[in-house]
């Protein structure tokens, strides 16, 4: 679990990815990448979700996702701390894995 820290205002990119029995996972096909923030106060199955969107980008040899929140949704942000959830999914094999990590949020300003 890696802590980010960051403040409103700034991006944040992470990248993501799988290895099975020592194979480092392909996503160019049949692959589903969601990010999903919320507040850790709300407990993790309990929070409403801050920011829930599918990811799509991904490095050039498809072995990672590349996972952002832009700016604009980090300022959207209050100064608290989250759950970063990524969850790679392939519907076809059935492989389901989830990264819990946490993001602190300050505000922004000096």
């Amino acid at each position: 679990m890696a802590v980010f820290n960051k403040r409103q205002g700034e991006s944040l990119s992470v990248k993501y990815g799988l290895k099975l029995d020592g194979v480092e996972q392909n996503f160019a096909t049949g692959w589903l990448c969601k990010l999903v923030v919320k507040l850790k106060s709300g407990g993790i199955d309990g929070a409403i979700k801050a920011i829930d969107k599918t990811i799509t980008d991904q490095t050039l040899d498809n072995t990672r996702y590349i996972v952002s929140i832009t700016p604009a949704e980090m300022a959207a942000l209050s100064d608290d701390d989250y759950y970063l959830l990524v969850e790679l999914s392939n519907a076809s094999s059935n492989i389901n894995k989830e990264f819990h990590d946490t993001l602190k949020v300050a505000k922004q300003g000096i």
